[in-house]
């Protein structure tokens, strides 16, 4: 899959098209650590992370803004558990110089990570 890829996104309310771009922040993650750096200037983007491996995998997700590139600030986590939550998200409205994702826990047999970044 490639590092960006676009969506439309319909609104049932509206005429009008969006075009969301995604980025990858991590792909295939399967240990501790922070995933790629992002340039990103939207203020408003979504982050999604998701957890792929054997029944009873779980993995903890922040993802992080920097306006230094140094030290980053958590923004949010999210929490996935197989095969109850293998994927989760939120909207971020702040306009940060840098985001990233960083994997602070990923357990369980084959357990791999995912997340993007839409805006």
């Amino acid at each position: 899959m490639p590092d960006t890829y676009r969506a439309h996104a319909h609104s049932p309310k509206a005429i009008m098209t969006d075009i969301v771009t995604a980025k990858f922040l991590l792909q295939g993650a399967t240990a501790v650590g922070r995933g790629t750096l992002i340039h990103q200037c939207a203020s408003k983007k979504t982050f999604q992370a998701e957890l792929t491996g054997a029944s009873g995998s779980t993995a903890t997700i922040a993802l992080e803004g920097s306006n230094t590139g140094g030290i980053p600030v958590v923004l949010g986590t999210v929490t996935l558990t197989l095969p109850a939550t293998p994927s989760d998200g939120f909207a971020h409205d702040g306009p940060w110089a840098v985001i990233s994702a960083n994997v602070l826990s990923i357990s369980g047999a084959g357990a791999t990570v995912t997340a993007a970044m839409g805006a």
